[in-house]
């Protein structure tokens, strides 16, 4: 029987690695493709012109889109490292639990960052109510995110302790 829950805990294991890579892969192809969009001054199909009117100012985003992207590259490392530890059938652990806080405190900061963005951007006269929707609505999104994962932080570290505390009285 244990044998069968640890084959199941690497099979969801390998799934979530699978969908950890794809998402990190596709990741990687939208930030190339907005970083190539942004020093692009001389693009004139359709695509890139509806890009230049959600950026504002291409070139002073990018900076902020790879901040966005490095720490969107660590909450899915930190799901790898959750997902590594489900193969190892230790769904219930601290360092899931402090994986799942690192994910919130990177929202957080990604949060934060859309926030400033969007100060700067109406100081130095540089947007439109489309960038405004988009980084209103990511910034929603992350929320959403960082509610979400702390919930699910707290949630491991509970059965963690009922855990230990179920191990000492054994």
């Amino acid at each position: 029987m244990k044998e069968l829950k640890t084959n199941k805990s690497k099979k969801m294991s390998i799934y979530l690695k699978l969908v950890a890579g794809i998402a990190s892969l596709l990741m990687l192809a939208f930030f190339v493709m907005c970083t190539i969009q942004s020093v692009s001054d001389n693009l004139k199909d359709t695509g890139s012109q509806y890009f230049f009117m959600l950026t504002a100012d291409p070139k002073l985003n990018l900076g902020f889109m790879w901040f966005t992207a490095v720490l969107c590259f660590f909450i899915v490392f930190q799901f790898w490292k959750i997902s590594d530890q489900i193969g190892r059938d230790n769904s219930f652990s601290q360092e899931n639990a402090e994986s799942f806080h690192r994910m919130t405190i990177s929202s957080i900061i990604i949060i934060i960052q859309y926030i400033v963005r969007i100060v700067l951007f109406i100081v130095l006269d540089k947007v439109n109510i489309m960038s405004l929707y988009l980084r209103g609505g990511m910034a929603i999104a992350f929320l959403l995110f960082a509610i979400l994962t702390e919930a699910l932080a707290g949630l491991v570290r509970n059965a963690y302790e009922m855990k230990q505390e179920a191990d000492l009285t054994i």
